[in-house]
């Protein structure tokens, strides 16, 4: 199986450590014999169609700066759109920053993969809060998955439990705290910071939350009172919506409670 990383941040280094150390082990218990072809980052790429190897990557990354200073397979400046026309790939790994006003770049990243007939698994809230619909159609139309469990929960398999151990089952409610950037932020209120001065601004610094411009927690919560707030306009509760949906879409009854 041909990967495309699309993503070379935490996230993406943080699956490279894991294809690197659990590589025989995949290969052993699920017969997957899997290999990156190419892995993008802000810098540029590095492409190898045997298959690259995770430790330079890595190790090219916290060095220099960029895969794209890898020896012999690493090229500059190349854009992940230009890579997925070029390259062959079975799967597209999309982990690049979430954009929660546009999408993009990992919108046209999703688009171009289904696009091209390969498989998508992403982590980026951004296009699915924006175009879950249509990118669901399109891989279905493709004859491929989209899979993005990884952008609900974290690494707590919500959907993938929902749509396959409750097969048959109807759901009739879901209640919890779906997002890391809550679940810190509760914390720090619970354990030293009653007042949450500083909760939301630590939950950017250690990147449980996204930098830019948010209404302000208070604020927030008042216009959920009184019911002003604007779904259309900001997009953290979207994605959770829309894949809540998703799961439960053949549950005549569904009651989501924040």
């Amino acid at each position: 199986m041909r990967i495309i990383l699309i993503g070379f941040g935490k996230v993406g280094q943080s699956l490279a450590e894991m294809l690197k150390f659990r590589h025989e082990e995949l290969r052993k218990n699920y017969g997957l014999n899997l290999k990156v072809v190419a892995i993008i980052d802000r810098g540029g790429a590095a492409i190898s169609e045997k298959g690259i190897s995770l430790s330079e990557a890595l190790n090219a990354k916290k060095i220099g700066g960029s895969v794209s200073t890898l020896k012999d397979c690493g090229k500059l400046g190349l854009q992940a759109l230009e890579v997925l026309e070029e390259v062959e790939g079975d799967v597209a790994v999309e982990v690049t920053p979430t954009n929660l006003e546009t999408g993009e770049p990992g919108l046209s990243h999703i688009r171009k993969a289904l696009t091209l007939g390969m498989h998508v698994v992403t982590t980026n809230k951004g296009p699915l809060a924006l175009s879950l619909p249509s990118l669901v159609d399109s891989a279905k139309r493709k004859g491929v998955l989209l899979r993005f469990s990884g952008a609900v929960g974290s690494a707590i398999p919500v959907l993938d439990f929902a749509e396959t151990c409750l097969y048959g089952d109807r759901i009739e409610s879901i209640r919890g705290v779906l997002n890391g950037t809550t679940n810190y932020i509760l914390w720090r209120i619970h354990v030293e910071d009653p007042l949450c001065v500083n909760s939301a601004f630590n939950a950017v610094e250690f990147k449980y939350a996204y930098s830019g411009k948010h209404i302000p927690i208070g604020a927030r919560c008042q216009r959920e009172r009184d019911g002003e707030f604007n779904h259309k306009r900001h997009h953290t509760y979207l994605p959770k919506t829309l894949k809540l949906t998703l799961v439960c879409e053949e549950n005549s009854l569904l009651r989501v409670t924040r």
